[in-house]
């Protein structure tokens, strides 16, 4: 199946262009770079990251929906790896926390 399958109009500007599908082959993908323990405490955002990802299978593969599934694996990969992770409102820029090796985590993306 090809990544470029349909033709649609949708709220991220794809009007009669071609849409991203989360098939079979980058559902795969993304399953695979979940394995791993992600620490004793990371047990329910692994898992709150697997039912995102199959819920959204065959669904379109939009630029949220892709930043949505990094912000998953970025966090659990800085848990892996001992960097702190800090959580900042919406208003706040996570560019000095980046610059600062924290791992930043926008606390409304997930509270509301």
């Amino acid at each position: 199946m090809n990544y470029y399958e349909t033709l649609s109009c949708n709220f991220y500007g794809n009007i009669g262009g071609v849409v991203k599908k989360l098939d079979i082959e980058l559902f795969k993908k993304y399953k695979r770079l979940s394995r791993g323990s992600w620490g004793k405490d990371f047990t329910l955002w692994k898992v709150m990251y697997i039912e995102f990802l199959k819920k959204m299978k065959d669904e379109d593969f939009t630029p949220p929906m892709e930043l949505l599934l990094n912000v998953f694996l970025d966090l659990g990969k800085a848990r892996k790896e001992g960097t702190p992770i800090i959580m900042y409102p919406f208003n706040f820029g996570p560019e000095l926390f980046y610059a600062m090796d924290l791992a930043p985590l926008m606390q409304e993306m997930f509270s509301v």
